[in-house]
Parts: C-alpha cells; structure tokens; sequence
C-alpha cells in the first residue's frame, strides 16, 4: 500500500499535504465516529495511521487519504452515552458547570467534575471555567501547572480512571493519542482550538437530532394529546428553538474554523480583517 505514517512531516512536504489540513481532518474523522457512528478505532498512535495523496476517484475532499490500520480495538458507542458525550462537551466549551457536574455523574459517576473535565480535554480548569478552550492555545505556562497539578492530585486521577466505564475509559486513550499526534505533526497554534470547535459542531448536530426525535415522539400519533392546539404550540416551538440553536452554532463554529485557518495561513483576506477588526 503506497503512503507513510501519518506523523512524516517530509512526506506531507512533499507530496503539497498541509498539517492543518491533516489535523482538521483527523478531529472530523474521529468526531464523525464518536458522535454519528458510534463505532470508534481506539488506537489511532501514528502506526496506525496512514496518509496518502488522493488517488483518481477518490471521494476524498481533501488532497489526501487518511488509512487507519490495525482494527482489533474498536468500541461501539450507545445512542444515549454519544448524547451524553456531546452534552458534556458543549458544556465543557459553554463552561456551564452545573452541566459538567450532571454529565460527569452521567457517564461515569464522578463526583469531581472539575477534575474530570481537565482529564478529558488535557486543559487546565481555569480555561475550561472561563470558556476558553476554543480561544486560548495552552502554552508552556498552563502545561508545566498541568503537570505539576498531576502530581498533586494522582490518587484522585487514578481513583477516577478506576471508577468510569471502559467506554470512557477508551475515550480518554483516543483523545490523548489525538493530541500527542498534532503535538508529532508539529500542528500549527490553531490546531488545538480547530479541534474542538470541529468537535463542537458534531455535538450540536448530535444534540439537535435528539431534540427532534423527542418532538416527533411528542407529535406522533400514538400520543394522546398529540393533535392538542397546545401540544403542537409548543412542539412548534421547542423545534424552531432548537433548530435555530444548532443554526447558531454551526455558523458560529463554522466562521471560527475559518477564522484560524486564515489566521495560519496568514491571507491577504486576514491581515485585512484582522486591521478592521478589534
């Protein structure tokens, strides 16, 4: 099979493959798994992983193939822990605390949600309580107290690792390998906050989809109250609620993405906007 480890940065110079283009398409790959299929590769270090240039028919969007080898640990996800998983990332990116706690508690039992939270998304609690995590690349500063922080707090970690579902378990594996990949592929600043902002339009799909579901079961014949005036008021209303929530946040995620790929990229269309722009 023609192509190379994902992680060769000379491969990917050669053949005209940018890193961020690679990064951005592993986090759709992934959350496409997580939150759509529900049937995830938990091994995704740089052995398992190739990259190609597109061949001739390839439906590929990009200039490249990605190839995932080695397909003995894969982990099917349930419809309600993928719900529960994408709530606990929007309130992770939204800092809502409370949702943390309850989707901590959710998925895994965990009484120490901030803890939790800085596990998962390898950020100090400090910008996840300040909704930084799409704006703020962790620097040197907020990795050395990560770090040191990790020590302090081992037995609580590992009582955590102990306690949460394989699932999850598996979760925080994929997630770290994720990293340590934009880390290898030398991925430019925005790669960490094009991830998540990538995860977070999955999320807001996968949510919209269920609030759906649950005014369609509202509606359904089946239901006795459904051709009430008031049943279908409100239902109406929930749906365009949730519809123009979602609309929101995939425009808005949408924009960030593109934002910071011209803001590496350093455009002409950039440096303009970004004078116009306070």
């Amino acid at each position: 099979m023609n192509g190379s480890r994902i992680n060769n940065v000379e491969y990917l110079k050669a053949h005209n493959i940018k890193v961020a283009d690679v990064s951005k398409e592993m986090a759709r790959t992934f959350s496409q798994m997580i939150y759509k299929d529900g049937f995830l590769h938990c091994d995704p270090h740089p052995g398992n992983v190739m990259i190609r240039p597109k061949p001739t028919g390839s439906p590929s969007h990009c200039n490249f193939e990605i190839i995932l080898l080695d397909h003995g640990l894969y982990r099917e996800l349930s419809p309600a822990f993928r719900l529960d998983y994408a709530k606990l990332w929007t309130a992770i990116m939204a800092s809502d605390k409370e949702e943390i706690k309850r989707r901590a508690m959710n998925l895994g039992g965990i009484d120490a949600y901030e803890l939790f939270a800085c596990i998962l998304t390898g950020r100090d609690w400090d910008v996840i309580q300040d909704a930084q995590l799409t704006r703020k690349v962790r620097n040197k500063a907020e990795t050395s107290k990560i770090s040191t922080g990790a020590g302090n707090w081992l037995v609580e970690i590992a009582d955590i690792l102990a306690r949460v579902p394989r699932d999850l378990l598996l979760l925080f594996k994929t997630n770290d390998l994720l990293r340590a990949l934009d880390e290898d592929l030398g991925a430019d600043d925005g790669a960490q906050m094009r991830t998540f902002a990538v995860m977070g339009q999955y999320c807001a799909q996968i949510i919209f989809e269920e609030e759906k579901k649950d005014i369609q079961r509202r509606i359904a014949p089946s239901n006795r109250n459904s051709k009430s005036i008031s049943v279908m008021a409100k239902s109406l209303g929930a749906w365009c609620r949730a519809y123009l929530t979602f609309i929101a946040k995939t425009i808005s995620l949408n924009v960030f993405v593109w934002w910071i790929d011209q803001s590496q990229a350093e455009t002409i269309l950039y440096k303009i906007l970004s004078k116009l722009i306070p």
